[in-house]
């Protein structure tokens, strides 16, 4: 938690900054969240149910649809476990000595293998290297109800799953145990994530591992599973079908902008930029993230604690100017020996090319999302009046004030040093 308060300077505030902006202190403050961590914050890792000796810990959704723990204290013996485990807490373990990353741009060789993928294909390779050595690669997935899921694989085909963009929290049932035992099997281990999940793998561990490569992503924020369960299902109820397919990262008419493709078992066909897409202009927005999003300690680029992280390369073409097919260009920054290492490997398949911070920067490499103004309105429109109403309320080009005072919180965060690289 020291480590948490150095890096971002705002965790005495922190229940200040959440009451403030009114989140509900039923979503944030419930015993078995005080029991766990002094903070009162949970990013949903799942680490505090995984290390549980007595399988008293389950995750019990809050009203905006983030599972937060709950504790059975009957059958709790007070082991402290969980505690040790939790990334907000004092004694979780957490990687040190990280230096400054190395920034590379990268993508796959082969066409076909870029197009299956949200970037450049950067995760299929580097996975692969894993896989060939006889690993495990950690990942998420969506199960048969579109609920975003982290698994792992042992085989290339399921893998594959794990390739395109999930924009929604994944659950963790037991992923954490999984890599465990590969690890102690003497198998080695890919496990990719959001930033806070590798910290609660690291936690769940209490140490790193030789034969462990952690790799997390350039991270908006997680939107609510409840946001993006009903507006599936307000999809399904216009088309009159249920979803077939559903890709956040549509490739069909090129990389960008990113695209929403929704084919239902009738044969019908939803398809929509960013812009044109209310889930996605509230996710970018910043209106449908976890409340701990805004204050994640991890959203710089000296502050991972994964050996990789990846993104979108969105300015890559100047490096070569082949790359100008909209076919998808990764951002790769190289956090550790071990992640370089891994990069190695893959030489025979991933065009990689070291570069300055200039054309991989996003936001989000130097602070955290930015709290959307209508969010606590946008949930209690959910809730009474259900997701069109929601959508249709807020999803939509702002109030001038609004964006105006949107752009001086901006301005205010860059000129106080918050949004400089650091």
């Amino acid at each position: 938690m020291k480590k948490y308060e150095q890096q971002t300077g705002r965790l005495e505030k922190k229940s200040d900054f959440f009451w403030r902006h009114g989140f509900s202190k039923q979503n944030l403050h419930t015993n078995s969240l005080s029991f766990i961590n002094s903070s009162n914050l949970c990013s949903g890792c799942c680490a505090c149910i995984q290390i549980c000796p007595r399988n008293c810990i389950s995750m019990l959704a809050d009203e905006d649809g983030f599972d937060r723990p709950s504790i059975d204290f009957t059958a709790c013996i007070n082991c402290g476990a969980c505690t040790q485990a939790c990334p907000y807490s004092q004694t979780a373990f957490h990687i040190g000595g990280r230096t400054g990353p190395v920034f590379f741009a990268a993508r796959m060789k082969e066409k076909a293998f870029r197009l299956g993928s949200s970037s450049g294909g950067a995760f299929r390779a580097l996975s692969g290297a894993i896989l060939r050595r006889g690993g495990a690669v950690a990942g998420v997935r969506f199960d048969s109800d579109f609920r975003a899921e982290l698994m792992t694989a042992e085989t290339f085909e399921a893998r594959d799953e794990f390739c395109l963009s999930k924009y929604v929290q994944s659950r963790n049932e037991r992923a954490y145990r999984d890599v465990k035992s590969f690890l102690k099997a003497g198998r080695s281990v890919l496990f990719s994530g959001t930033p806070c999940q590798v910290a609660g793998l690291y936690g769940f561990l209490g140490s790193d591992h030789e034969a462990l490569y952690t790799m997390d992503f350039i991270c908006h924020g997680v939107p609510s599973p409840l946001v993006f369960a009903e507006y599936r299902k307000s999809l399904e109820r216009r088309f009159s079908s249920r979803v077939k397919t559903l890709n956040f990262r549509d490739k069909s008419e090129g990389w960008a902008p990113m695209r929403l493709r929704v084919e239902f078992e009738n044969g019908a066909v939803y398809s929509r930029n960013l812009t044109e897409d209310p889930f996605f202009r509230m996710f970018l927005s910043g209106g449908i993230s976890r409340p701990e999003c805004y204050i994640c300690p991890y959203a710089r680029t000296n502050c991972r604690e994964s050996d990789l992280t990846l993104g979108d390369a969105w300015r890559a073409e100047v490096l070569n100017p082949a790359w100008r097919d909209n076919t998808g260009v990764s951002t790769l920054l190289v956090n550790s020996p071990k992640g370089e290492a891994l990069l190695k490997e893959t030489e025979g398949e991933l065009d990689f090319r070291e570069c300055e911070f200039s054309v991989i920067d996003q936001h989000y490499l130097h602070h955290p999302g930015i709290l959307h103004p209508d969010r606590n309105a946008f949930f209690h429109i959910l809730r009474k009046k259900g997701i069109d109403a929601a959508m249709g309320r807020y999803s939509g080009p702002r109030p001038l004030l609004r964006r105006l005072k949107t752009r001086f919180l901006k301005i205010i965060r860059r000129l106080s040093g918050k949004g400089n690289l650091r």
